[in-house]
């Protein structure tokens, strides 16, 4: 008969297997394969006329590729290979709260708005030819790029500053303390439990909108 003490080992095995595989190598060679368009890209943008949409185009690229390396240092790389820092290291825990969560969700936000900017540049470049053709008479290149690029980021920071406030790092020193998995993502660090906890303010939204944030 077969051992049902086997099945969670299996389970486990097929976890770790799957894990590996999908949330390791795979995610780390798409981003590889992201990160190498996006300097194909850059690299013919610099080759063109450096006008006010050309620039835009390579600010969003950049954007774009700071994305894909927070999210795969984040999501791949110290979760599944423990590379560069272990997921247990204090400077990881720290760097997760201050600059990798809420720095991956201002550079999301930063390029959604920067391509809604890049749109409303090109609609008063169809749209209003004569006062598109003003504004570059009367204004540098840098001074436009500034005025759509400036707005973008600004709004991507502000939008994202409660992300400071959402997270906490708890040292329980060893005592056993249990929580929902939704509330608290626990690391161990010699011999102390270090949780890094969702504030109430993100649980209650959760509830109310059904766990979409």
């Amino acid at each position: 008969m077969p051992n049902c003490t086997d099945e969670p080992r299996n389970d486990r095995e097929i976890t770790e297997f799957c894990k590996f595989w999908i949330e390791g190598v795979i995610v780390v060679l798409i981003a590889l394969f992201g990160l190498l368009a996006n300097s194909v890209s850059l690299y013919i943008l610099s080759k063109l006329p450096k006008n006010t949409f050309n620039q835009l185009l390579i600010a969003l690229v950049s954007v774009d590729s700071l994305i894909v390396v927070f999210a795969t240092i984040d999501t791949s790389l110290v979760p599944v290979f423990e590379w560069p820092l272990h997921q247990d290291n204090w400077f990881y825990i720290s760097a997760a709260r201050y600059l990798l969560y809420p720095g991956n969700n201002i550079l999301l936000c930063f390029g959604i708005y920067l391509t809604v900017a890049i749109a409303v540049e090109r609609y008063f470049a169809v749209c209003c030819p004569v006062t598109y053709r003003e504004i570059q008479l009367t204004y540098s290149t840098f001074a436009r790029i500034c005025w759509y690029v400036g707005p973008s980021a600004l709004l991507g920071i502000l939008v994202n500053i409660p992300r400071y406030f959402e997270t906490e790092v708890l040292d329980f020193q060893g005592r056993n303390m249990t929580a929902d998995e939704d509330d608290l993502v626990v690391y161990k660090d010699e011999g102390a439990e270090v949780a890094l906890m969702l504030s109430k303010i993100r649980k209650t939204l959760n509830k109310i909108l059904g766990n979409y944030i």
